[in-house]
């Protein structure tokens, strides 16, 4: 008897290292294995690395309660279309709350950029509240994700900090 199995991978915006896959057949007194019990492949990466790259920088600025951190958004070139990303503020620090000590300009902790056909740079502005208290070089993450449109968003490059300066 034989047996098949396929394995269809699924097209992305995110621009990963090639994977593989292994598959392995367990022995077994009920047949006997000619040959190599496993067989392994290469799933290449299938975006465009030529393409434009979108990248999110760190806030260059330590920033206190009351000022905004500012995130460059930057795509490597222009898009041939709109091009958006998703993203998602938060925190490893135990005092801050997100939404509270910090939002960004829409009051909130997620939303989505929008690059117009030809636009190369945006930035995120997240304001940290006037009463926030922090620890110092407490960080505020930003992540990106669900890239839609003709460009890549490389796993470096999809995650950014900035760094408060507590009292």
């Amino acid at each position: 008897t034989n047996a098949s199995f396929s394995i269809s991978p699924a097209p992305d915006h995110d621009d990963e290292p090639d994977g593989s896959i292994t598959a392995t057949v367990i022995a077994s007194s009920s047949y006997e294995i000619v040959g190599s019990p496993s067989v392994s492949v290469v799933v290449k990466d299938d975006d465009d690395p030529s393409g434009p790259r979108l990248t999110i920088g760190d806030a260059p600025d330590k920033v206190r309660a009351g000022e905004k951190l500012v995130f460059p958004v930057v795509l490597s070139q222009a898009a041939s279309g709109t091009v958006t990303v998703d993203y998602e503020l938060g925190t490893f620090s135990p005092l801050l709350w997100p939404g509270y000590d910090f939002q960004d300009d829409d009051g909130g902790t997620s939303g989505t950029i929008t690059f117009a056909a030809g636009e190369v740079a945006k930035t995120l502005d997240v304001h940290i509240s006037p009463d926030a208290f922090f620890n110092h070089n407490d960080r505020i993450y930003v992540e990106l994700s669900n890239l839609v449109g003709d460009a890549t968003l490389p796993l470096q490059g999809s995650w950014a900090e900035g760094r408060l300066n507590g009292r």
